[in-house]
């Protein structure tokens, strides 16, 4: 069933509809007797009146009768064009009320797109393979092993956001379409012909991911033919009889045990026309494509491309990210095992700063835009005293700066343990103190930052000793590559494994142009121009998460008073640029589910005209 047409959509509010008409009848009625009575009623006994006056006057008064009549005449006529003036206002007040009750009971979702609409196919849905046809295959699984109560429905959905002060909230909030498997598929498995490429840096569960969507495809579905594309995005093309390996489940059946994927992966290469062209020369019609925003943004030009050349594609989004920089998802797959790796470098750290006089332990961690892990790991560990992400406004020098607080933690405890983002250069707000004095980038566009962590390796020590004529023993570890390259631990083996089975629940139904992520704890489809339109996810200064850091390490902002009016100014800029960003996203959906509601047929001016 095609969930964007007008007419699937108001099933939600047919209930609520039918209650409305009924009021209105009713209305009516109870209105057309009150106009009876104010205005027929009245004007019958004039009229009694009026007979009776001429009898009594007799012919000397038939003139004046006439004028009289006359009169009652104009004044029957007006009351009977008002009645029906507030008639048709009463009808048209109804249809708007009919309307926003329509806008209330059919349910705000940000829907991503379908193949039968995208093309203006006929609707050819199968029965799901997925479907039980006995207890024991109920329970043990394969294929066909789902009872029907387990399916999705197509109108399910999930709420975006957890607070919500009202139900008007609630009912008007932002929500994603439901993942999981439906009862009917657009797809026949025979024919599915599927890709799985990874993009961009390495990260825990890539193998997990690439592992699960070819046992559910190959299991569940019964879809045999899948291909996995070596080396990024460029592998589709570039010496394709070499890139394109056949994955089966005895290839993919241990390599959820490994880190990094066994396809490997790239920056760049993106050439649509060329991918394009290798897939449609091998008849591909489903593809999983895992990375991060540059790589989404890849899969939204292939889409448009796609449907310019009318090719019937399911292009799925699996969001990969170890920085956890995705917006609107709980979190990426890859940042809790990434977090727990970087919490044992922090305790390595604080081992060597507590044994030694006037110890540091200075831990550079991952996060170009967003300080999520080093802000969770500091959290985890519990003995960290600083910690610098890009997101926290902050100086290095002066009497409230950086340096001068590690001097005081030194003096207080003759240790002091540091967490640094290696993009925290973007917080200084000082621009006379910045590091990377030249912009550079990576194949993705990513902006290169020079390296924070051993700017203060060199930096920390030369000031304690110009400033102070204090000799501090500094260790510096940098784990980025020990981190991400590790296989995923059990709840990111767990979550990839659920993203992976509800990408191919997607693409299977006939969804596209989606990403699959865990929002409010619950897997749905986003559609892939809204994450792209959600930017990047940061961390906010005023959230809780971050102030239970700073309440755990005393950690004071490190900003002096010339800067301080500029520092607040910047934190509440990035916030309402957040919230604009998630208002414009909301006010597009709503524009396009009002325009679906306006759309149906019960609510055309015309027929406003004719009631």
């Amino acid at each position: 069933m095609s969930l964007s047409k007008p007419e699937n959509l108001l099933l939600v509010g047919a209930s609520a509809l039918v209650g409305v008409a009924l009021a209105a009848i009713l209305n009516r009625d109870s209105t057309l007797d009150k106009h009876k009575q104010d205005f027929g009623l009245e004007k019958v006994e004039e009229k009694q009146v009026g007979k009776q006056r001429v009898l009594q006057r007799g012919k000397t008064g038939i003139n004046l009768d006439r004028q009289m009549s006359s009169t009652n005449h104009l004044q029957d006529i007006q009351a009977e064009s008002e009645e029906a003036l507030e008639l048709r206002k009463l009808i048209k007040k109804q249809q708007e009320m009919t309307q926003q009750l329509l806008q209330l009971a059919a349910p705000i979702v940000d829907r991503c797109p379908h193949l039968v609409d995208l093309y203006g196919l006929a609707e050819r849905f199968m029965v799901s393979p997925l479907i039980g046809d006995n207890l024991k295959r109920s329970i043990f699984g394969g294929g066909g092993f789902l009872p029907k109560d387990a399916f999705m429905q197509d109108d399910s959905f999930v709420i975006a956001q957890k607070d919500h002060s009202t139900m008007r909230e609630v009912v008007q909030s932002l929500k994603f379409t439901k993942g999981g498997p439906r009862e009917h598929v657009f797809f026949n498995p025979k024919t599915v012909k599927a890709a799985i490429v990874t993009c961009g840096g390495l990260c825990p569960g890539l193998n997990v991911v690439i592992r699960e969507i070819v046992m559910s495809l190959y299991f569940n579905y019964e879809a045999h033919e899948i291909y996995g594309i070596q080396w990024g995005y460029k592998g589709f093309y570039t010496n394709p009889d070499k890139s394109w390996i056949e994955l089966t489940p005895q290839v993919v059946k241990n390599i959820h045990k490994l880190g990094g994927t066994i396809l490997g992966s790239s920056r760049g290469g993106f050439q649509k026309d060329k991918i394009l062209d290798e897939i449609q020369k091998r008849g591909i019609n489903q593809v999983y494509i895992i990375g991060g925003d540059g790589t989404h943004r890849g899969i939204n030009e292939l889409i448009k491309r796609a449907m310019e050349r009318r090719m019937i594609i399911s292009f799925v989004g699996i969001p990969k990210t170890i920085d956890n920089d995705i917006p609107i998802i709980d979190n990426s797959f890859g940042f809790n095992t990434a977090c727990e790796v970087a919490e044992r470098m922090i305790e390595a750290a604080y081992t060597e700063a507590t044994n030694a006089q006037n110890g540091i332990g200075l831990v550079k961690l991952m996060g170009r835009y967003s300080g999520f892990i080093a802000r969770n790991a500091s959290l985890a560990n519990g003995n960290v005293d600083m910690c610098l992400i890009p997101e926290l406004p902050f100086e290095l020098e002066g009497p409230k700066g950086f340096y001068e607080q590690i001097i005081t933690k030194l003096k207080e405890q003759n240790h002091c343990v540091i967490v640094v983002a290696e993009g925290a250069e973007e917080g200084l707000i000082n621009p006379n103190e910045k590091i990377t004095q030249v912009e550079k980038r990576d194949d993705s566009n990513n902006l290169i930052f020079d390296d924070i962590g051993k700017f203060l390796r060199d930096a920390i020590p030369k000031y304690a000793k110009t400033k102070h004529q204090m000799a501090v023993t500094l260790k510096y570890i940098d784990p980025t590559y020990a981190i991400r390259s590790v296989p995923a631990n059990a709840v990111d083996t767990i979550m990839c494994a659920k993203l992976a089975q509800n990408a191919v629940h997607g693409a299977m139904s006939g969804y596209t142009g989606f990403s699959v992520g865990v929002v409010r704890n619950a897997v749905a489809y986003i559609p892939i121009t809204t994450l792209i339109d959600a930017g990047v996810n940061r961390v906010s200064m005023t959230e809780r998460t971050w102030q239970r850091l700073m309440a755990q390490n005393r950690q004071k902002y490190m900003i002096n008073d010339d800067f301080k009016d500029k520092a607040w100014e910047v934190i509440r800029q990035k916030q309402e640029e957040r919230k604009q960003v998630f208002r414009d996203i909301l006010k597009r959906v709503r524009q396009q589910h009002d325009a679906i509601i306006r759309g149906s047929p019960v609510l055309q001016e015309a027929e406003i005209d004719n009631a």
